[in-house]
């Protein structure tokens, strides 16, 4: 999938940070049996989804996907968490 795509990512989220110097963007990151997929969450998608991140083990992030050299991340529009 090329950069500026939108894309649907979905996993358990082994990581979540909020560096004091970004700003407000939460970033994720999700594992699935093929990787590691990183969310990049702006503060305004944030402050929506602040409780389906903080309360699940399991998301699925839509957004567009962005690429910069080897790195890709998923700019979010919408986080939710998936129950089990």
């Amino acid at each position: 999938v090329s950069a500026g795509r939108p894309v649907k990512v979905g996993g358990m989220m082994i990581c979540r940070q909020m560096p004091p110097t970004a700003k407000g963007i939460c970033f994720i990151s999700l594992e699935d049996e093929t990787g590691i997929a990183n969310l990049v969450v702006p503060s305004e998608v944030y402050a929506r989804c602040r409780q389906e991140i903080h309360g699940a083990l399991f998301l699925v992030g839509e957004g567009m996907l962005e690429r910069s050299g080897k790195v890709t991340n998923v700019k979010t529009r919408s986080v939710v968490s998936v129950r089990q």
